[in-house]
């Protein structure tokens, strides 16, 4: 059901030691329960419930779920091994079904490609790649998924010591080779897309080095000094790379142009921090709040003082969420937009959970006083940060995984999949 990878991250858990100090897109579309309070709340419609129970699968034994376009994808344990199940999304209908080993089983996630159509299932020493629409075994990959198109998967593999040996590019369906060229130990990398698509590979092998995501040639390297107490850190802003190394006190932030790896700017932040792509800026995150930079000069368009992160949602528009100042204790959230920084609606107390697929939802729900009492849900509109009241859910949701997936809210209950219909 939880997929914790980042969007440029591995397509299945690899160990990440950067120090969490805000909440990534997709934790925020999975993981979160939340409490939401509104002066403009609006009432349920009485004639039709907003909130309701689709389905709820035959099978348990549910070990986790991943939803994809129309589809939701059960893994669940029989016998010694296991079982993934496709289903249809709105009726629950079951598509197809195929047998997992014990391996599959014990490793603990599945990951759902919806480019390509593709569904990876772990096998000892790595994936099989499935077709999302048949269940059919179409190749195995060994390493780590790091970009994908509609056609292709750029993968991080492993030598023969258990360290990153290669980056290769690869057919998506058949698995052949584009291009390969050899790497050190990677110790951190990052895709940067354009337009919608990979274009630039990042990589951090002790000296850090460009590479054209279609053809892999080499855009430019250059010597990438490893201060810090952990191995720097990548990411990516318009047309600058930036570097962050932790240390005991401070976070140093430099950024470099991609077209020459020339350093632009850099800034440290006193004690925890951390500078993340928030489209037409640099949200750069510290103890006094979250900045909009330039991302060419690194200069400060704006400050939200007291927010302790942002991510953004869609278009022009971020999440930011701050320390609780309710009684309940969530964080207070808000819409902003980028561009200004100006706050767009109310703040909402909770945690929201974001749709990545289908029409890119954000909803909230809101326990109400005792433990056992249900759960409101909200539509967050993330154009205007206006709340719409849909209905409600049983509090047992509070406690267990779930997804959003377009007006989908998928569900694990009681080793079983339910899928509701939201709005």
């Amino acid at each position: 059901m939880i997929d914790l990878g980042d969007v440029s991250a591995p397509e299945y858990p690899r160990p990440d030691r950067r120090p969490r100090h805000r909440y990534r897109r997709r934790d925020l579309g999975l993981a979160f329960v939340a409490v939401l309070c509104l002066a403009t709340l609006h009432s349920v419609p009485v004639t039709a419930p907003m909130v309701r129970t689709l389905w709820t699968s035959p099978f348990d034994g549910l070990l986790l779920a991943q939803a994809g376009p129309g589809t939701v994808f059960a893994h669940r344990a029989v016998g010694r091994g296991g079982e993934l199940v496709a289903h249809d999304l709105a009726t629950g209908r079951i598509r197809w079904a195929v047998p997992t080993t014990p391996a599959a089983v014990s490793a603990g996630w599945i990951s759902v490609l919806p480019e390509p159509g593709l569904v990876l299932l772990p096998t000892e020493t790595g994936a099989a790649v499935l077709d999302a629409a048949t269940g059919t075994s179409l190749w195995t990959l060994a390493g780590s998924v790091e970009g994908r198109t509609v056609d292709t998967l750029l993968l991080r593999e492993g030598g023969d010591d258990g360290r990153a040996s290669r980056l290769r590019l690869a057919g998506a369906r058949d698995g052949r080779t584009i291009w390969q060229r050899p790497v050190g130990d990677v110790q951190t990398m990052r895709v940067q897309d354009r337009d919608g698509r990979p274009a630039v590979v990042a990589v951090n092998d002790g000296d850090l080095t460009l590479l054209r995501y279609d053809d892999g040639a080499m855009m430019g390297r250059t010597d990438l000094p490893q201060a810090g107490v952990d191995a720097p850190q990548l990411s990516f802003a318009g047309d600058q790379l930036l570097v962050s190394r932790y240390f005991d006190n401070r976070v140093s932030i430099t950024a470099h142009r991609l077209d020459t790896l020339a350093e632009s700017w850099r800034t440290e932040v006193p004690g925890w921090g951390s500078a993340d792509d928030c489209g037409p800026v640099v949200c750069l995150t510290s103890g006094a709040g979250v900045s909009g930079l330039e991302p060419g000069s690194g200069a400060e368009r704006w400050l939200v003082p007291g927010a302790q992160g942002m991510s953004p949602v869609s278009g022009q528009r971020l999440l930011a969420f701050e320390n609780p100042r309710s009684p309940d204790g969530q964080p207070l959230l808000s819409i902003v937009d980028a561009a200004t920084g100006r706050r767009l609606g109310d703040e909402v107390s909770g945690l929201p959970a974001y749709s990545f697929t289908g029409d890119r939802r954000l909803v909230v729900l809101r326990p109400h006083g005792p433990a056992v009492a249900p759960a409101s849900v909200y539509d967050l509109d993330t154009v205007t940060g206006r709340s719409t009241l849909l209905g409600q859910v049983g509090y047992e949701l509070i406690n267990e995984p779930y997804e959003l997936a377009g007006r989908y809210l998928v569900r694990q209950r009681q080793g079983r999949l339910q899928v509701m219909a939201v709005g």
